[in-house]
């Protein structure tokens, strides 16, 4: 398969001059979709440009660095002749943007900038392809009759108007005139003719005094033309951004105010919610305090009726536990229409009744224990007695024994003594 020369266009975005006069743009350098192309014998063929195809990465990487050039050159660009026709170069950023291919442009030639600057301001890539005879539909159901694959850039031209139309321009955003660097975001300038005179300088291409534009700061529009004009559209900008400052300035006070009070608002319900919490825990520690108090007046009043009643009804309230008890301690009382402190104190007398025949059962207990303990005392104290006689008698017997008979015999009676 053959492959051939073609161009198409793209867009100019965001220029921006630079210090040293060169411009530089984040640009459009084509697209996909499809393309109308005439042939040599007059007739027009629509050539599709598949996304496949033009965002394949050795494509893309074929546009880095390729040269700019003033309008498309009767020859492909190469080594040998980039230095007669390069006003500038392609960077190396290229990526996909929708359905457009973007890159970085650079423009370091003055006679071009000149150019653009007074209209010259569409894109045209030239690239070799391969074409294929596959008519058919695109996705959004255009028809076409040919196929263009592996896309080979060479170099990126300048001209006057591309496939694309008047849509698609080039914007500079610095302009020097009348020794007044004022910044602009789209020029306003009439179509020029499509054989404009590349090699006048640029103040000729330009005019000297009378040159129009606008541009636009913060969505204001100024109008320039001539020196007056830029004065008065300077100050009406100054004025513009003074209103600015201030109302940012107000914007910014009042968004302080609101978060002050937001804050302190924030800080209130912060309060609150500790006061709150403090309550509850408060109430829960009281609750707590109760519960225990509670339990241990149920357990002591269990244990006292159960000195009275052999068996005491657990399931019963404080009050039917009373009322038992009571009826236990008087069998012939009638206690059916009696109010709770009346049985109270009949329970309280019951109780105390039955604590102090336990206090007199322990008390005689106690007393039979130490008549008991008095007895085993005195036994004892007799059984001692018994065995220190005892023991006495057998010493002087062992004395006895060890000495002779005459130390016993009374020596002028000679009858036994015994001391």
């Amino acid at each position: 398969m053959k492959k051939s020369a073609r161009f198409d266009i793209g867009e100019l975005v965001a220029p921006e001059r630079r210090a040293d006069g060169t411009i530089r743009s984040d640009a459009r350098l084509t697209r996909t979709g499809v393309f109308l192309y005439r042939r040599t014998d007059g007739t027009v063929i629509r050539e599709y440009r598949p996304p496949e195809e033009v965002f394949n990465e050795d494509s893309l990487r074929s546009l880095h660095m390729v040269p700019v050039t003033m309008n498309h050159p009767g020859e492909s660009v190469t080594a040998r002749n980039a230095r007669n026709y390069s006003v500038g170069s392609v960077g190396q950023d290229i990526r996909r943007d929708s359905e457009f291919v973007r890159g970085t442009i650079t423009v370091n030639d003055s006679e071009s900038i000149g150019a653009m600057s007074a209209g010259k301001n569409q894109l045209s890539c030239g690239y070799m392809c391969q074409v294929f005879d596959e008519p058919g539909l695109t996705p959004d159901g255009e028809e076409y009759d040919t196929v263009q694959r592996n896309i080979v850039y060479d170099h990126v031209a300048i001209v006057d108007r591309g496939r694309a139309g008047d849509e698609v321009k080039a914007r500079v955003d610095a302009y020097e005139h009348a020794g007044v660097d004022t910044a602009v975001q789209q020029m306003n300038i009439e179509e020029k003719s499509d054989t404009i005179q590349e090699t006048l300088p640029t103040k000729e291409r330009l005019g000297d005094n009378k040159m129009k534009f606008t541009f636009k700061v913060d969505g204001v529009e100024y109008a320039l033309e001539g020196d007056e004009s830029a004065k008065q559209a300077l100050a009406k900008y100054q004025d513009s951004a003074d209103k600015s400052i201030k109302d940012l300035a107000d914007k910014a006070k009042k968004s302080n105010e609101n978060l002050v009070a937001e804050k302190s608002a924030l800080e209130a319900k912060a309060d609150a919610a500790q006061s709150e919490l403090d309550k509850e825990k408060a109430a829960r520690a009281k609750d707590k305090e109760g519960f225990s108090a509670a339990v241990r007046a149920r357990v002591a009043l269990e244990r006292e009726a159960s000195s009275v009643m052999d068996s005491v009804d657990v399931s019963g309230t404080d009050d039917e536990i009373r009322l038992a008890v009571a009826a236990k301690a008087n069998p012939d009382f009638d206690l059916s229409k009696k109010d709770s402190a009346y049985i109270a104190a009949l329970y309280d007398i019951a109780v105390s009744s039955a604590a102090k025949v336990a206090k007199d059962a322990e008390d005689a207990v106690e007393d039979v224990r130490s008549l008991a303990g008095d007895a085993e005392n005195a036994s004892t104290g007799e059984e001692e007695k018994a065995d220190d006689a005892q023991k006495e008698y057998n010493t002087r017997m062992d004395e006895m024994s060890r000495k002779p008979v005459g130390a016993y015999l009374d020596p002028v009676t000679n009858s036994l003594k015994v001391s």
